[in-house]
C-alpha cells in the first residue's frame, strides 16, 4: 500500500485503536479520552533509537488523552521515513491511560544493482536512482522516485521504449530487515524521429527553419555514425530557443515558438515532433537613439555600431551593439559601466524604436594588481604580460591582450583576470592562474617516399625555474637527417624589454650523391618595440663539410665540397599581432629577414640572404579560421659565387609545401636528390574548424602552392608545385600534434620523381 495512503487509514483508525485494551476488550472508549496519560511505551523498534521516536511524539505522561495529539505523533512518525507501520494501542491504568506506540521498521536497503543495462553507464544509473544508497531505508515513495528517475535518464539518452522493474530480496533478522535491490532494465531500442514539422510559420519555410534544429530526422546512411534522429529532451529544449533566436533575429520580435507536440507511433519506435510557432509580425528598425552623459562623444561611441533605421529588427545585432558600446567605455576606464537597449515598437508602422540607455558611471583607476595560483611561475613573470599599472585608468582592450599575452606563456591551464570594486572609482585586478605542467617530452615522425620514416624526439622545460626561461633539446632522425640542437631563451634580459638566447647545433645531411654535416652556435639579443612589434639580432658561426660520396653528385655540390666556415650576422623585424601563437584564430604575423655572412665576420664563406613571411587569420563560425600565408626567400653569394648548398632553400616538407618531402618541391639532381635553389617562394590557403571543441581537437583543410627555384631560374607562377590536403590537429598534453595526408595537384619535377602525395605527422607549432 502507498505510504499516503497507509498514513490516511491509520488515522482515520486512530480513535478505533484507542478502544482497545489489552485487558479488556469491552473498555469504554468515551471514558478514556480525557483521563491523564500515566505511562508512554514504544515497541517494535530494532535499529531506531527510542529517543528519535520519543523525539517525534507531542504526547506527554500527564497530558490528558487527545485522539488529535496521537494523530499527529502517528503523522510525525512516518514522516521520520524510518516506519512501514504504525499502531498507537491504549489501555486503562488505574485513573489514567498507558499508551503504547508499536511500530515496525521499514528494510535497510544492503546493495542496489542494474542488470540488462548495455547502452547506459551503471554510474549514470546509479545518479538517476537519486537517494537509493547503501543503509538508507527502503520506503515506497524512495523507490518510486527512483524508477521513475531511471526511465527518465533512458528517455533523455533517446530509450522511451525502456522498461524498469525493481525486484526486492528481503532477509530477515533481529537487527531489523535488510534488502538487496535490483533493477531489472529492458533497454529496447532508441525511439527514432521520424518526421519533424514546423506549424505556424509563413515566413520562413520549413527546410530554413529545420536547418536550424540540433535535431535531426532520422536518415538511414548517416544516422547510425552521428547518433542523430533519436529524440533527447534537453536537446528538444535547445531547438526551442534557436527557433526563436532565427525569428529574433529576422525581424520578428513577437514570435512564440510553444513546446513541440510529440506523437509517439503505437509501438514506440518512431515519433513525430511538430514545433508551433506563432511568428508575430514583421518589424524594422526605427528610430535609433543614445541617451548618455557625454564623457566619451557619441561619434566615437557609435562609429561601429551596425544597428541602422530601416534594418530588419535583429536582436543578436542589437546584443553586439550593446557589447561594443560597453567596450568603448571599458576602454575609456568606464569598467563598470551599464548599457541598456530598450526595445519599443510601433505596430502600426511595422517600426521598432531603439534606445540604448548609457549609464557610463565613474571612470576607474586600479588600485592593486593581485595575482594568485602561481606555485611555480614567479610572480613577475606574469606581472610584466599585464599591460596595465597599478594607479592607471582601466582599459579594457589591454585587459584583453594581457589576456593574450599571458596565454601565449603557455604555462597554465586557466586563466582569469578579474575587475573587484573595491571602492569609489577604484578596483583591483585579481590575476588567476592555474598551472599545468610545462616539462614536455615530444616525439613524431612520418614517412616520406625519399627519406623513408623520420622521427624526432624533444625535450623542453618552457618555463625554467619559475622564471620563464625556455631550455630545450631536440633530436631528429631520417634517411635523410639528423639533427642535435640545443637552444636556451630568456625573454626579459635583466628584467628589461630585451631577450636573449643562444643555439648549439650539430646537422647532418645524408643524400645518395653527397652528404653535409654542420656544426657550430648562435647568440641572439631581441628588443620589444611597442605592443607587437620585436626585432633581433642574431650572431652565427659553424663549421661546414660538405663529402662527395659518387660522380652523380651536381655541379652545385662538387664546387663547394671540403671544409669551410660561415661566421653570419642577421637581423630579423617581427610584428606578431595573433590572438595564440600555437593556434591563431585572428591577427596577423609580418616577417623581414637578412642575414649576411662574410670573411669579416670569422668565417671563409661569403653571402646574403632575405626573406619576407606575411600570415592573415580571420575567425569564422564556430570557433573556425580561415588563413592565409605567404613566404618569399633569396639569397645569393659575394663575388658571383653560387649560395652554399647548407644556405638554400629546400622546399617541400610540413612547413612549406605540404605533400612533397623535405626539399623535394624544389630542385633537384639527377638521381633525386634535392639539392635545394637560391630562391623560394610558398603561399598556403586554410580552413580549421574544431572537430571535438572539449578535446582541443581540431580538422584542417589545405592548398599549398610553392617551389625552390634554381640558380639562373626567375620567380614564376608556371613553376610553383599545387597540392591539397588534410590534418587533424591535437592540443596534447605532449605539444600540438598535426596528422593528415598532402596530394599532388600540380608536379612541376621530372616524371621518374613524382608520386602522387605523402603522408603527414609530427608533433609542433602551429603556423
Amino acid at each position: 500500500m502507498h505510504t499516503r495512503t497507509r498514513l490516511l487509514t491509520h488515522l482515520l483508525a486512530v480513535f478505533a485503536m484507542l478502544c482497545i485494551s489489552a485487558g479488556t476488550a469491552r473498555a469504554d472508549t468515551a471514558a478514556l479520552i480525557g483521563r491523564p496519560v500515566v505511562a508512554i511505551d514504544v515497541a517494535g523498534h530494532t535499529t531506531i533509537e527510542e529517543t528519535t521516536l520519543r523525539g517525534a511524539m507531542s504526547a506527554r505522561v500527564g497530558d490528558p488523552l487527545s485522539d488529535r495529539a496521537v494523530a499527529d505523533d502517528v503523522r510525525k512518525i512516518f514522516a521520520l521515513g524510518f516506519f512501514r507501520d504504525v499502531v498507537v494501542e491504549a489501555e486503562p491504568d488505574g485513573d489514567g491511560v498507558r499508551l503504547t506506540y508499536r511500530v515496525e521498521e521499514l528494510p535497510n536497503l544492503s546493495a542496489v544493482t542494474f542488470e540488462g543495462n548495455d547502452k547506459v553507464l551503471e554510474e549514470t544509473l546509479k545518479g538517476a536512482a537519486a537517494g537509493l544508497t547503501e543503509g538508507v531505508f527502503l520506503a515506497p515513495d524512495k523507490l518510486i522516485k527512483a524508477r521513475e528517475g531511471l526511465l527518465d535518464e533512458y528517455a533523455d539518452a533517446g530509450f522511451r521504449r525502456a522498461q524498469v522493474v525493481p525486484v526486492q530480496v528481503v532477509t530477515r533478522s533481529e537487527g531489523g530487515d535488510r534488502v538487496d535491490l535490483s533493477f531489472v532494465i529492458e533497454e529496447g531500442d532508441k525511439t527514432k524521429i521520424g518526421i519533424i514539422r514546423v506549424e505556424g510559420n509563413e515566413a520562413f519555410s520549413d527546410r530554413i527553419l529545420k536547418k536550424r534544429l540540433k535535431t535531426r530526422e532520422r536518415f538511414w546512411l548517416t544516422s547510425w555514425i552521428t547518433d542523430s534522429g533519436i529524440y533527447k529532451p534537453a536537446q528538444v529544449q535547445d531547438d526551442l530557443l534557436r527557433l526563436e533566436d532565427y525569428y529574433q533575429d529576422h525581424g520578428y520580435p513577437e514570435v512564440v515558438v510553444s513546446e513541440p507536440v510529440s506523437d509517439l507511433s503505437a509501438d514506440l519506435r518512431w515519433q513525430t515532433l511538430t514545433y508551433p510557432v506563432q511568428e508575430g509580425r514583421l518589424y524594422h528598425m526605427g528610430e535609433v537613439r543614445y541617451e548618455h552623459a557625454g564623457k566619451v562623444p557619441e561619434a566615437e561611441l557609435t562609429a561601429d555600431l551596425t544597428v541602422r533605421a530601416g534594418n530588419l529588427y535583429d536582436r543578436s545585432a542589437i546584443r553586439a551593439d550593446r557589447a561594443r558600446i560597453t567596450d568603448v567605455l571599458g576602454e575609456h576606464g568606464y569598467a563598470f559601466a551599464q548599457v541598456t537597449p530598450d526595445p519599443v515598437p510601433r505596430p502600426e508602422d511595422g517600426l521598432m524604436d531603439i534606445a540604448f540607455r548609457v549609464d557610463e558611471g565613474e571612470q576607474v583607476r586600479i588600485r592593486r594588481i593581485n595575482i594568485s595560483g602561481n606555485t611555480k611561475t614567479r610572480d613577475k613573470v606574469i606581472r610584466r604580460e599585464v599591460r596595465q599599472q597599478e594607479g592607471e585608468i582601466i582599459n579594457t582592450a589591454l585587459l584583453r591582450r594581457s589576456f593574450q599575452r599571458i596565454n601565449n606563456l603557455n604555462f597554465f591551464e586557466s586563466i582569469d583576470i578579474v575587475p573587484v570594486e573595491v571602492g569609489s572609482g577604484e578596483l583591483d585586478l585579481d590575476v588567476k592562474v592555474k598551472e599545468k605542467s610545462t616539462g614536455q617530452f615530444s616525439v613524431g615522425g612520418g614517412y616520406s617516399s625519399v627519406d623513408g620514416l623520420v622521427g624526432l624526439a624533444e625535450v623542453t622545460q618552457g618555463n625554467l625555474g619559475g622564471r620563464g626561461q625556455t631550455l630545450s633539446g631536440r633530436f631528429e632522425r631520417s634517411g635523410r637527417r639528423t639533427v642535435y640542437n640545443l637552444r636556451f631563451q630568456e625573454p626579459y634580459l635583466f628584467d628589461t624589454t630585451y631577450s636573449a638566447g643562444f643555439d648549439l647545433f650539430n646537422t647532418a645531411r645524408d643524400f645518395e650523391s653527397y652528404e653535409e654535416t654542420r656544426t657550430g652556435g648562435s647568440v641572439t639579443l631581441g628588443k620589444s618595440v611597442g605592443e607587437y612589434v620585436s626585432g633581433a639580432l642574431t650572431y652565427s658561426l659553424e663549421a661546414v663539410d660538405i663529402k662527395v660520396l659518387d660522380a652523380t653528385a651536381p655541379s652545385i655540390i662538387t664546387s663547394q665540397a671540403g671544409s669551410s666556415t660561415t661566421g653570419a650576422l642577421g637581423f630579423s623585424l617581427t610584428r606578431d599581432a595573433r590572438d595564440n601563437f600555437m593556434d591563431p584564430t585572428r591577427g596577423t604575423r609580418n616577417v623581414l629577414a637578412v642575414e649576411v655572412a662574410d670573411n669579416a665576420l670569422g668565417g671563409t664563406n661569403q653571402f646574403w640572404k632575405g626573406s619576407i613571411e606575411s600570415s592573415a587569420y580571420l575567425p569564422l563560425f564556430k570557433g573556425s579560421a580561415l588563413s592565409f600565408r605567404n613566404l618569399v626567400g633569396m639569397g645569393r653569394g659575394f663575388g658571383g659565387k653560387a649560395l652554399p648548398p647548407g644556405e638554400r632553400y629546400f622546399v617541400g616538407g610540413m612547413r612549406t609545401v605540404r605533400g612533397f618531402g623535405f626539399g623535394e618541391a624544389g630542385p633537384l639532381a639527377t638521381n633525386g636528390d634535392p639539392v635545394g635553389g637560391p630562391k623560394e617562394w610558398v603561399m598556403s590557403a586554410e580552413l580549421a574548424f574544431p572537430l571535438v571543441a572539449a578535446a582541443n581537437l581540431k580538422g584542417a583543410l589545405f592548398v599549398d602552392w610553392g617551389a625552390g627555384f634554381d640558380d639562373g631560374q626567375s620567380f614564376s607562377t608556371r613553376d610553383l608545385n599545387l597540392t591539397w590536403g588534410y590534418e587533424i590537429r591535437w592540443i596534447s598534453p605532449l605539444g600540438p600534434l598535426r596528422f593528415g595526408f598532402g596530394w599532388v595537384l600540380d608536379d612541376q619535377r621530372p616524371a621518374a620523381f613524382q608520386n602522387g602525395g605523402e603522408q603527414l605527422f609530427t608533433i609542433g607549432t602551429f603556423f
